[in-house]
């Protein structure tokens, strides 16, 4: 898990060297202040940056400064111990429209994954109501503290579906073998229809997993062992999934969109 204490912008700037034109990068700071910030989205077209911190707040930086108060604060709600934590944030591509986003953290109390809707009145606003919470999805997490996954994103292209990532639930060599359990949520990579307005989720019905004897159907890709950071090209829609090793090597793996 990387932790970051400000935003660095980098900029390319090139160097004259005896060879020729050598190109580098500078980091430049544009805001400080955060504590374990590990994530930086916005939504589409919209000029505001929201910084997720590990301990519960998602702070904005909008206009050269970093607001006083936190768009939300659910450091009451949120266990942080090793890499626990506010893990996950992703704006619904309708956003402007239905003011809705969504949060994975690591419930304090029961030490669960959590995947919540929020929603404003105000697309606009830089505060949002927490009793607006609707748990979308409730993972039993094991005791260890490390690999809790957390990402969480829509596929451009796909409105409804939210995509999440999670560990194997933490300890070496995955003991309780979940990354290769498909009857099981963690150590994959989730796929569920959050389209609807209550609690809770539907599965779409193309996921790859769905009508398999033993499997659960929200899997769209299993055998990950912490799938911390991921990405979608914003283009063409592939998916880059950053997953940690064990010892000797760390591991990406990648999926078109046409897959």
């Amino acid at each position: 898990m990387t932790l970051f204490p400000s935003i660095r912008c980098l900029v390319a700037v090139s160097l004259l060297a005896a060879s020729g034109w050598v190109h580098a990068l500078q980091g430049e700071v544009v805001a400080t202040g955060f504590t374990q910030s590990l994530f930086v989205t916005a939504p589409a077209g919209d000029g505001r940056l929201f910084v997720v911190e590990k301990g519960g707040a998602i702070r904005i930086f909008s206009g050269g400064a970093v607001q006083g108060s936190a768009f939300l604060d659910l450091s009451s709600q949120v266990a942080v111990q090793g890499e626990r934590g506010l893990l996950g944030m992703a704006f619904d591509p309708g956003y402007a429209v239905n003011g809705r986003f969504y949060v994975n953290y690591i419930d304090r109390n029961t030490l669960n994954t959590v995947v919540a809707r929020y929603t404003v009145a105000d697309p606009a606003s830089n505060t949002v109501d927490p009793a607006s919470a609707q748990i979308i999805l409730n993972i039993p997490q094991l005791s260890f503290s490390n690999h809790k996954g957390g990402w969480i994103a829509f596929r451009p292209g796909e409105a409804n579906n939210l995509y999440i990532a999670t560990g194997d639930g933490g300890g070496g060599n995955d003991p309780g073998n979940n990354g290769q359990n498909p009857g099981t949520l963690l150590g994959k990579m989730l796929r569920i229809d959050v389209s609807g307005t209550g609690p809770g989720y539907t599965v779409p019905a193309d996921n790859p997993f769905v009508g398999v004897a033993g499997a659960r159907p929200e899997l769209w890709a299993l055998g990950l062992r912490n799938p911390f950071r991921n990405s979608f090209d914003r283009v063409t829609g592939d998916l880059w999934m950053g997953d940690v090793g064990q010892n000797t090597r760390e591991e990406i793996n990648f999926e078109t969109a046409s897959d």
